[in-house]
């Protein structure tokens, strides 16, 4: 399984709901979780083969920003 992490601008109740809503399309998300604690609100999406594009592309289309983050 491989992990993604995004900054985004996800910063209310609201828009973590949005972020259900955009994610649930993408079956081959397993698990994400939003990472609150982060001053870059951080959202960690689990799954296998994931499209970091697709991901992006379906939060934006429910008005959510994000950008990959690269792991070293």
């Amino acid at each position: 399984m491989e992990k993604l992490i995004f900054e985004t601008n996800i910063n209310t109740p609201q828009l973590a709901q949005k972020v259900q809503d955009a994610l649930q399309r993408i079956a081959k998300i397993r698990h994400w979780k939003i990472d609150f604690d982060s001053i870059y609100n951080l959202l960690i999406v689990e799954g296998i083969r994931l499209d970091h594009t697709e991901i992006v592309s379906s939060l934006a289309t429910h008005g959510i920003e994000a950008c990959r983050l690269y792991e070293e």
